[in-house]
């Protein structure tokens, strides 16, 4: 169920209804997904995978995976800031070009009025 969420998300995500809360839903489901994976890796190892079993977790299992989680949700938070740094830097790059073009423009159309003036005055 949750890979199917993950799914529709994200395909939602690459059209018309991508949004910021798309994408956290997406990480957050991805981590939902890692975690169930892990659980049913250790159920197989213990053996009761597909039987109505209780298996052993573990507290140092437990602190190990969640240590690698954490870890893991620092290196995406790192990734997001310097993701979202360069699209801020790109967005500015943009502003200041298309300032660039307004100002090329601006004197583009001087040029061509001081051209007109000039022709006029012969």
């Amino acid at each position: 169920m949750v890979f199917m969420l993950l799914e529709r998300l994200v395909h939602a995500q690459r059209g018309f209804f991508a949004c910021t809360e798309n994408a956290d839903a997406i990480e957050h489901l991805k981590d939902a997904l890692m975690v169930m994976q892990e659980r049913t890796r250790r159920r197989q190892e213990q053996g009761v995978e597909g039987r109505n079993l209780r298996h052993e977790s573990g507290e140092e299992r437990s602190v190990g995976i969640r240590q690698k989680y954490l870890e893991a949700r620092k290196a995406r938070d790192r990734y997001r800031k310097a993701r979202d740094r360069a699209r801020e830097e790109l967005n500015d790059t943009a502003k200041h070009r298309d300032a660039l073009l307004k100002e090329n423009g601006d004197l583009q159309r001087e040029n061509e009025e001081l051209f007109i003036e000039l022709e006029l005055t012969r």
